[in-house]
């Protein structure tokens, strides 16, 4: 008997092991996990070796380079599977210990509405069950979106597992059901994206929602805003790569949270989405451009700013100016009673 994961698209999960011995059984299933699903989930393993001891004198705006590059990797997936043992009635010191820095911001961290699943284990025949309740309590206290279903206890681990194999085939079917169902919510969710964002426009991987004042205030009051120090630091980034097919998991990777929930803080702080804040910035670009590099070609204007082709900045423009660039750039008045830039970048 053999189960493989349906494909449905590429998802990108994070495998956090909460042992850090060399021979871990909660490592080991990762690894089968990972080899069992591939191609249709990739699976990155990730030990927590180099994750040291929660020390709030060191969470500051600086934080812990192996800290920030955990948070980062969770940022950039579509989930989370975390395999562990349990030790003492409980999930073991070093598994809490990466909780306790991963879930900080406190309630604005990566794992904010991003789908987790836990498998545990241990030789007995309990399975880490107790392991796994505490565990959920955890999560539940960080805002992780928990994937419903039947829970995985693996117990006799021992008698199973070995050198990425795993002999009881309806267990690891079992397992796999569990990280489809991780896949499926992890889809979901991207889904839940897209249908914020309107996908399908011509602006790279960024989507465009109509402004809708009730909404964003509404979402205002259920959502924090971001830190004047993170928005500064995406604000900047955008405007650096005004020219390049900037996606949302680019963005996202300059903050500590998680894609859906960068985008609604995001939102929840500038009134727009980062697709209507970047068009923008694009627009206003152009206007700069245009105003003060009279032989450069609207081509090369379209491409220095970031628009996938000359008829593509023309719509836009002409759908947020009012008038196509090359009127703009024709009638003096256009010019002279144009909004002043809030931020004029020279051209590139």
């Amino acid at each position: 008997m053999s189960m493989k994961i349906e494909d449905k698209g590429p998802v990108s999960i994070v495998g956090i092991s909460g042992s850090l011995r060399k021979a871990s059984f909660s490592t080991e299933i990762l690894r089968v996990l990972a080899k069992e699903s591939a191609p249709a989930i990739h699976v990155h393993l990730v030990t927590l070796e180099e994750i040291p001891p929660y020390n709030e004198d060191l969470d500051t705006g600086t934080g812990v380079p192996a800290v920030n590059a955990l948070k980062r990797l969770i940022s950039a997936s579509d989930g989370v599977l975390i395999s562990t043992p349990e030790y003492n009635r409980g999930i073991p010191g070093v598994l809490k210990n990466a909780l306790d820095w991963l879930s900080r911001p406190v309630l604005e961290s990566c794992f904010k509405d991003k789908p987790v699943s836990i498998i545990s284990s241990s030789k007995a025949f309990t399975g880490g069950v107790r392991a796994q309740y505490q565990l959920r309590e955890t999560l539940i206290s960080m805002h992780a979106q928990l994937v419903m279903g039947p829970e995985v206890i693996v117990g006799g681990i021992h008698r199973n597992l070995g050198g990425e194999f795993y002999a009881d085939e309806y267990g690891l079917a079992f397992m796999l059901k569990s990280l489809n169902r991780l896949r499926d919510a992890a889809l979901c969710l991207q889904k839940q994206l897209q249908m914020e964002m309107l996908a399908g426009n011509e602006t790279g991987s960024f989507c465009y929602s109509p402004p809708d004042e009730n909404r964003n205030q509404a979402i205002a009051k259920q959502i924090a805003p971001l830190p004047h120090a993170i928005l500064q630091r995406v604000t900047e980034y955008m405007e650096e790569h005004l020219q390049d097919n900037l996606s949302l998991d680019q963005l996202a990777r300059e903050t500590d949270y998680s894609r859906a929930h960068f985008l609604r803080m995001f939102r929840a702080t500038t009134g727009k989405t980062p697709h209507q804040y970047l068009t923008q910035r694009r627009i206003e670009r152009a206007k700069s451009m245009l105003m003060e590099a009279e032989k450069i070609s609207l081509t090369d204007i379209a491409a220095c700013c970031g628009f996938s082709s000359q008829s593509h900045m023309t719509r836009v423009f002409r759908e947020q100016v009012g008038v196509t660039p090359s009127e703009f750039k024709r009638r003096p008045d256009l010019r002279a009673s144009r909004e002043q830039l809030s931020n004029p970048q020279p051209a590139c």
